[in-house]
């Protein structure tokens, strides 16, 4: 059962445009706010916040779809950043180089 909904989402995913617009549901684009609230919250926790603490040599991004969290997120705060994203073509898109340090 799980393995069949598994498959069926992969492949509503494999033939989705390998874009912002297509991971995005037609929406490519999004609110400032949204990178600026995630950026305060992994900053908060990573000074300690409410949490245990968050450090900056690896992080994940799960369902990374084209790499837009990463990208736009993720490789700011962290050393590393790996992507978990199932639709090969998704991910052959992400177009995450490794050239950049983490701030």
């Amino acid at each position: 059962m799980v393995k069949d909904g598994y498959r069926k989402a992969v492949s509503y995913w494999d033939q989705q445009e390998a874009s912002y617009n297509g991971v995005l549901g037609g929406f490519g684009y999004t609110s400032d706010l949204d990178v600026r609230d995630s950026r305060a919250l992994l900053l908060r926790v990573g000074r300690g916040g409410d949490g245990p603490g968050v450090g900056r040599g690896v992080g994940g991004d799960c369902g990374a779809g084209v790499g837009r969290v990463t990208e736009q997120l993720l490789r700011h705060h962290f050393h590393t950043v790996d992507l978990l994203e199932p639709s090969k073509h998704l991910l052959d898109t992400a177009g995450v180089d490794g050239g950049d340090e983490a701030l």
